[in-house]
């Protein structure tokens, strides 16, 4: 069973259209944030991993997809990769007039999903738990992250890798604190399309104001990023982030 909720009231008839045959699909509360481009549209997906049937998702992928889908071990992995892929794939099919099988999805240097044949178009997925979120974007790229605040204990293994302003935020505010810069570090660098554990030091995302991060960089020519925090569903946090 898939529960889906998404930013952006006008996507709504898509979303119940691209997705009929998936069981238990339904509409809960918007995912978004204040000052959120309209160009942007997120949502979340709840899966409940004991109604799933693999053998009868996988055919609704490419073979590569497949292929990604079958290297996890855990089956509760595979089947939200497919769920989510599956419904991502009719999603940019809304957008792009075409079938969802037809859509060629390839792969940067750093594993980051791209649209070769669409180059104006961008989207981006992250799961934690039974949780996952998909980002469409137009014309910039876009990066997305979902956390489970029960993920605290690991997310402090990475506090060596934060810059000082960000460890000292976190001192000043708490855990909850360390998990938004955590999810805010996550999204800017799925935004740029590189390596998230070779770049983690040499960016700094701090929560600026509610909703919205302060981004800055340690390195020449740093690109622009803008960074906001999502709503997200009660124990986790979220994070969006936009290049320029």
């Amino acid at each position: 069973m898939t529960y889906a909720w998404m930013a952006g009231q006008h996507w709504v008839p898509e979303l119940l259209a691209c997705v009929p045959d998936l069981p238990g699909v339904r509409l809960l509360e918007p995912v978004t944030a204040p000052h959120l481009p309209a160009a942007v549209a997120v949502w979340c997906l709840q899966c409940d991993f004991s109604a799933g049937d693999l053998s009868s998702l996988l055919p609704r992928l490419s073979a590569v997809e497949q292929a990604r889908c079958l290297r996890y071990r855990r089956l509760h992995d595979r089947l939200r990769f497919a769920l989510v892929r599956i419904i991502l794939r009719h999603l940019l099919a809304s957008r792009l007039g075409c079938a969802a099988a037809a859509i060629d999805i390839a792969y940067s240097a750093y594993g980051k999903p791209y649209l070769p044949d669409h180059p104006h178009w961008h989207f981006n997925v992250s799961h934690s738990g039974d949780r996952a979120l998909i980002a469409i974007s137009q014309h910039r790229d876009v990066g997305v992250d979902i956390e489970a605040l029960t993920s605290a204990s690991a997310a402090s293994d990475v506090v060596t890798a934060m810059t000082v302003q960000e460890r000292q935020y976190c001192h000043a505010h708490g855990e909850l604190a360390l998990m938004q810069i955590w999810s805010g570090k996550e999204a800017v660098l799925k935004a740029m399309g590189v390596g998230i554990t070779r770049h983690f030091s040499l960016v700094s995302v701090i929560p600026l104001s509610p909703w919205q991060y302060a981004v800055s960089w340690n390195m020449d020519r740093a690109p622009l990023v803008e960074a906001w925090e999502l709503m997200a569903p009660s124990g986790f946090v979220a994070a969006l982030a936009l290049l320029a």
